[in-house]
């Protein structure tokens, strides 16, 4: 079967979640501009309904494609977690102004010295 594991579903989906939180929070503090891709030969704009009229440009300074990578599913899933991760401890820093750090000896995650 092709479908995944549940478990690395379910960590695709915190990714997605977060990416569409950002993406969310992006867009409400105007950030609207073209950001497309290159995959080896291919972009985003290949096969983009807007690029006569979004203003991405080569030609223009600032304008550059987001160059990617292809990754194995083992790779991109795992690229997920990591993001997923390092999100929410930049996300709970951003909400309490505390950096969270994980104490070695019980594994759990500690606050200004508190543990959660």
């Amino acid at each position: 079967s092709r479908a995944l594991p549940r478990e690395t579903f379910e960590a695709v989906l915190r990714y997605t979640r977060e990416k569409e939180r950002a993406l969310k929070d992006e867009m409400y503090a105007g950030e609207i501009g073209a950001a497309p891709y290159e995959l080896g030969g291919d972009t985003g704009c290949d096969y983009c309904a807007y690029r006569d009229i979004c203003g991405f440009d080569l030609r223009i300074s600032g304008c550059a494609y987001r160059r990617l990578e292809k990754l194995s599913v083992e790779e991109a899933v795992g690229a997920m977690a990591a993001a997923v991760e390092k999100g929410q401890g930049e996300t709970e820093e951003k909400a309490t102004g505390e950096k969270a750090t994980e104490n070695k000896e019980t594994g759990e995650k500690e606050k200004g010295g508190e543990q959660e």
